[in-house]
Formats: C-alpha cells, structure tokens, sequence
C-alpha cells in the first residue's frame, strides 16, 4: 500500500514538472517569436516607406537575436544584445515618460514619435519600453545558470564594430542612423572628434551594461533555483 502511494505521488510530481516545463517552453517560444517579428516588422516598414538605412538600427537588428535567442535558448546571444541595448533603452524611456507626462521636449530623442502618424511605426518605436523586460522574464524562465565570460561581450564588441563601419559606409549622414554622425536630438551635438567618442562611449557601455546584468541575472536564477 506503501510503495503504490509512493509511486503515485511520484507520478503525480513527475507529470506536473513536466507540465511546467512544457508550459515554460511555451512562454518563451511564444516571447521569442514576438520579438523577432517586431524586429522582422521594423525591416519591413524600413523598406514599405522607403527608409532603407533604418535596417542598419541597432534596435531591429538587436530584436531579431533576441528573439533567435530566446527561441533556441543561447544565454550568451541573448546577454550579447542587453550589453548593447540596455542603456540607450533607458535613455530613450526616460526621455519618453518626461516628454509624455510633461508635454515638453527634454533630450529630443523621442521627438520623432510624436510626430510619426503611423500606428505600425510607433508600436515598432515602443519596443524600446517592453523589449528589456521582456528579455530578463525570459532569462528567469530559461533559468540557466548565468556563467560570466566573455563570450556575450565578445559578440557585443565584433557586432558594434561591424554596424558601425556598415552604417558609416552605407547610410548618409542625414539619416544619421544609430545616431552614428552626432548625437540624435532635435539640437545635434558634434564635434570632430564625435567618431571616436561615440565608439570609446558604445564600447564603454557595453562593459558597464555587462556588470550590472551579470549581476542581476545571476540574483534572478539564484533566487529561483
């Protein structure tokens, strides 16, 4: 009578990790795959209204990994792209929430989506306020543990270095794509040295951004293990 109640309840325990795994699985595929279409959606109206440049973004660039990312569960891919787009992120909500609730331009960055009259563009733009969060939720659910090496910085450096020189190469300084030719406000700051201080600052950030979620993953998996 023993060992029958025994096997149940292992049964019992057995199918329910099973159903939680499963359940799991399915959150982060259905996470990945609507990253990775907001990111394939802002290439697409890249080309629909004729803004070919806005393909070099960093942003639509850094979804479609993410969300390859998530969908096939690569911790380091996925880490590579917070490095990167963890910061501008924030800089970017932050000067949403001031220019939403006040009204008035503050750093001029968000100027644009206000704006934009087209719904797909600004739901696109909007990926800057739920992308993160998104991502971090997913890493929760992956729930790998968080190793730091230098495999997700190493993607970082050779994917700011190759955009960089694409963008500098092949968009105009009009577009000013990835804010690569000053900075992106309404009241552009350069100088001559603007080249080597934005990349000196993209690199710079990428190893600050590693630090911080490093981490705070790494509290997260801890926490749930």
């Amino acid at each position: 009578m023993t060992d029958c109640s025994t096997t149940e309840v292992f049964d019992y325990n057995k199918k329910n990790a099973e159903i939680k795994v499963m359940s799991k699985n399915i959150i982060l595929n259905i996470t990945g795959v609507i990253i990775l279409l907001v990111g394939v959606i802002g290439i697409f109206n890249a080309f629909y209204f004729n803004r070919i440049y806005d393909i070099f973004w960093f942003c639509y660039i850094g979804m479609i990994l993410l969300g390859l990312g998530i969908i096939i569960r690569n911790i380091p891919l996925i880490k590579s792209q917070m490095y990167i787009l963890l910061i501008p992120d924030v800089i970017w909500v932050i000067d949403f929430l001031v220019r939403l609730l006040s009204g008035r331009s503050f750093l001029g960055i968000v100027d644009y989506f206000f704006r934009e009259t087209n719904v797909l563009v600004k739901i696109v733009s909007l990926q800057h306020v739920y992308l993160l969060p998104l991502v971090i939720a997913a890493v929760f659910l992956i729930g790998k543990p968080i190793r730091t090496n230098n495999k997700g910085v190493l993607i970082s450096v050779i994917e700011i270095t190759f955009i960089y020189l694409t963008t500098l190469i092949f968009t105009s300084p009009s577009s000013n794509v990835n804010c690569v030719y000053r900075f992106c406000s309404e009241s552009p700051w350069t100088n001559p040295f603007y080249p080597l201080i934005w990349y000196s600052a993209a690199l710079i950030m990428v190893f600050m951004t590693r630090a911080v979620v490093n981490k705070l993953l790494e509290k997260l998996i801890k926490d749930n293990s």
